[in-house]
């Protein structure tokens, strides 16, 4: 999910957030292990975290620099 449609170069964005559910569509905590550089990808951004922040729903956050 992202914030806005264009970002300026050097600029911390909002976030990135990725909710994670069951194949019943239930919210997922506790698996942040999950979300690797591998598996989550933002184009033209550099990762300003080393981990994510788990919010306790299902939904993780991560904050990157465009």
């Amino acid at each position: 999910m992202r914030d806005q449609d264009n970002y300026v170069a050097g600029r911390e964005m909002n976030g990135d957030s990725d909710a994670l559910k069951d194949t019943q569509g239930n919210p997922v905590s506790g698996q942040s292990a999950a979300l690797t550089n591998d598996s989550v990808q933002v184009a033209n951004a550099t990762d300003e975290a080393t981990s994510w922040t788990n919010a306790g729903n299902g939904t993780h956050t991560r904050i990157y620099t465009a």
